[in-house]
């Protein structure tokens, strides 16, 4: 088994994604963790090519406590599938941003 290396994201970039969330989203949508985890991660690789950052998608159920939520990987999570679409936005908003591009306003049907 071939071990990963541990997931360390680019500092430019966390402030990239975390001024991406605070513009296109809001305040409430980004938490910084006190203590990120470092696992060993698939992207771990990726970040060891090209500057980049792990980020998460909250999606605790309500009511859930976070301290005896099970993790992702379990059998027994249940996520609260309302944040699809806002996660999607986000990072359909962060390649437009680093393409340089603006995101683009929804046109009427008739104008397209």
């Amino acid at each position: 088994m071939r071990e990963r290396p541990a997931t360390v994201s680019d500092a430019d970039e966390v402030s990239f994604v975390e001024r991406t969330i605070l513009e296109a989203l809001g305040e409430p949508w980004l938490r910084p963790l006190a203590h990120p985890f470092t696992g060993a991660e698939d992207f771990s690789r990726v970040l060891t090519e090209v500057p980049g950052a792990f980020f998460a998608l909250g999606a605790l159920a309500d009511g859930a406590d976070p301290a005896r939520a099970p993790f992702n990987h379990s059998g027994h999570a249940i996520f609260d599938e309302a944040v699809l679409p806002y996660g999607a936005a986000l990072h359909a908003e962060l390649a437009l941003r680093r393409a340089g591009q603006p995101f683009p306003a929804l046109e009427p049907e008739e104008s397209r």
